[in-house]
């Protein structure tokens, strides 16, 4: 879980560090956006494909999970 840096709340990413890449320091743009993110400590990149295409936007927003028992 990581917090979105407009502080409308967090989003949740898969349970995969191995997806986590150390970012060598720079700026770095984020294409859904165009906003600027400088020297952040990590990188990830995810393809989704929707089972239910209607439930996209609450990925794209929210992220994946919560994870473990409710």
């Amino acid at each position: 879980m990581v917090a979105k840096a407009d502080g409308s709340g967090t989003f949740n990413l898969p349970p995969d560090t191995k997806a986590l890449e150390k970012a060598p320091p720079g700026e770095y743009r984020l294409k859904t956006t165009g906003e600027v993110v400088i020297d952040p400590h990590y990188t990830t990149s995810w393809t989704l494909n929707a089972a239910r295409p209607e439930l996209m936007e609450n990925y794209k927003q929210n992220g994946f999970g919560p994870f473990g028992p409710s």
